[in-house]
């Protein structure tokens, strides 16, 4: 579960371990399908590997966050402290939880997005069982502060630039603030005129549509992939 710090990067790392996957299995051409965290590296990967990437679908999200400079200056000290403190926890330093405590706590920290059913399927990997039937998260704690080293607005519409795959985008309504709808929506524009497929499809839902009632996407999901190449 230990990572150094001099080679975390919220963004950077996992699309590193993505394209070192796809290296792996030598395919040649892929099709990924994210949801938040998960689409922001898809919108990244695709961007930077257009030759390589047949088709993106990005649920609720559309690129990496887009904060205000001064906010990001702002929170930069703090944040750089926790990485440092939570780098340092260990196994043993961590806190432990009973099952329904530990559900109840996700429940909890995503104010409402989550079904407690949902939660439970989540769990089903992001938890593990350690001494006296009490579980850890399996999660890296260091994404408690992974609002860090975010790509400004001009870098991610350069990116979206690049994209030239067949894209759709899923996103839940009413939208959240995080989501800063006219920067969302100026991003999507871009992937527009680019991509060789483009949908948009809206949901009532919240963040985690896709697991509380993955059948209200489903069907637009499946019909998307489907669709022969041109």
């Amino acid at each position: 579960m230990y990572r150094s710090t001099r080679t975390w990067a919220v963004f950077s790392y996992p699309f590193a371990i993505l394209r070192r996957i796809i290296k792996h299995y030598n395919w040649r051409k892929v099709s990924i399908m994210g949801h938040s965290l998960g689409a922001a590296i898809g919108f990244l990967y695709a961007a930077s590997y257009p030759d390589d990437t047949e088709m993106l679908i990005s649920i609720d999200t559309v690129a990496p966050v887009i904060f205000d400079p001064s906010e990001i200056v702002k929170n930069t000290g703090p944040n750089i402290d926790k990485l440092i403190y939570y780098d340092a926890l260990g196994l043993d330093k961590m806190p432990s939880y009973k099952y329904s405590d530990m559900i109840d706590l996700v429940v909890d920290g995503h104010h409402g997005t989550l079904t407690r059913k949902s939660c439970e399927i989540l769990m089903r990997r992001g938890m593990y069982r350690v001494k006296d039937n009490k579980y850890l998260f399996s999660r890296d704690i260091r994404l408690k502060v992974a609002w860090m080293g975010l790509p400004s607005l001009d870098v991610v519409k350069a990116f979206a630039g690049q994209i030239t795959c067949r894209y759709m985008n899923i996103k839940a309504k009413p939208y959240r603030s995080l989501d800063n709808w006219p920067i969302y929506s100026q991003v999507l524009e871009i992937i527009k005129m680019n991509a060789k497929d483009f949908v948009f499809k809206e949901y009532d839902g919240t963040h985690h549509l896709h697991l509380n009632n993955p059948e209200c996407l489903a069907s637009d999901v499946a019909t998307f992939i489907q669709q022969p190449i041109s």
